[in-house]
């Protein structure tokens, strides 16, 4: 319980009658697992799992690897990549290849299968997981990308997933930041088209700002296959537009809301589409998409706005980035402690 109402240490009491095992405290300082730190001069609040990173380092038993600037780079693996993947393009090439080199080959693929289920694989991602919901939203494309293959995974998706450690170990002091004097919120959503190496769907992100922090980071997958970089963008608002309501229910609950919520898009067909025109015929398959987003514009619950593409710091939650554009986005809300 989190609050500054006086009935809260009343609620306390009635939780230690039900034998309810309490602690109090008057100023946080651990919340689970994250470090919190607030500055009354400055009115900062920051955020930081320095510790946990180390026990991530330790986990995978890389305290001497080199670190890495980034935690990701193209090309990504893929399905191909996999046990499995290699397989099925061996059988492919089955009656192209001699016997000794089919058999050859299937083996060195038994002998990786077997090598995966001995490293810590699953282990590794969960804790990036957790890192990065909390306190690490630049390495949510690269950690949940690797989620994607967490049952059998091949050797590069190991050597890759270990690049995100190499990585955290480079920036372990990168903290979160708050200030009041920063805009309420900030909301930023894109989409690679087509990216995914295994079956061309789009990969959307959302970064949604409170105060200078994320307060919303994800990255994920279309379940659909976007026919176009606009449709993508649509699709990938739709997704945007429904966390903000709720983002913007919540707020007018706590009667805390500010402002109209503004989304920033860099891709202008998009808004234009949303804003001016009608959904052409070839667009069907994201009709309703279309139709809920431009509904919350039309009815004001909403605003869409363009940014540059090189300014909007949804691209990390996208696709890997080169050195120079990923450090730039990824300082605007990541700060070094």
């Amino acid at each position: 319980i989190v609050s500054d109402d006086p009935e809260t240490e009343n609620i306390r009491k009635d939780f230690e009658k039900d034998k309810f095992e309490i602690s109090h405290f008057d100023k946080i300082n651990q919340y689970l697992g994250v470090r919190v730190k607030y500055d009354k001069k400055t009115d900062e609040l920051t955020l930081d799992q320095v510790e946990y990173i180390k026990e991530i380092i330790e986990k995978a038993n890389m305290k001497d690897s080199n670190p890495k600037d980034t935690p990701m780079t193209k090309p990504v693996p893929s399905r191909q990549d996999t046990p499995m993947g290699k397989l099925e393009k061996l059988n492919e090439e089955k009656d192209t290849i001699s016997q000794s080199e089919y058999e050859k080959r299937a083996k060195e693929i038994r002998q990786e299968e077997a090598e995966m289920k001995n490293v810590p694989y699953r282990s590794i991602l969960g804790m990036l997981s957790h890192l990065t919901r909390m306190t690490r939203p630049d390495i949510q494309f690269a950690t949940f990308y690797h989620a994607r293959y967490q049952n059998k995974p091949g050797r590069t998706h190991w050597k890759t997933i270990k690049r995100i450690v190499r990585y955290i170990k480079r920036t372990i002091n990168l903290i979160l930041k708050a200030n009041r004097n920063l805009p309420q919120l900030q909301i930023f959503t894109d989409s690679d088209h087509g990216g995914d190496p295994d079956n061309g769907k789009s990969t959307p992100g959302i970064i949604t700002l409170m105060y200078g922090i994320p307060f919303l980071a994800k990255s994920g997958i279309q379940r659909i296959n976007a026919k176009s970089s606009t449709n993508a963008e649509i699709i990938a608002l739709c997704d945007t537009v429904e966390e903000v309501v709720w983002i913007k229910n919540l707020l007018t609950e706590l009667e805390a809301i500010k402002e109209k919520p503004t989304i920033l898009v860099d891709n202008q067909p998009a808004i234009d589409t949303v804003k001016h025109n009608k959904i052409c015929k070839g667009n069907k398959h994201i009709a309703n998409r279309y139709y809920f987003v431009k509904d919350n514009y039309k009815q004001k619950q909403i605003d869409i706005k363009h940014i540059a593409t090189n300014e909007n710091i949804a691209d990390i939650m996208t696709k890997p980035l080169t050195k120079t554009q990923f450090e730039y986005l990824r300082n605007k809300f990541m700060h070094t402690a």
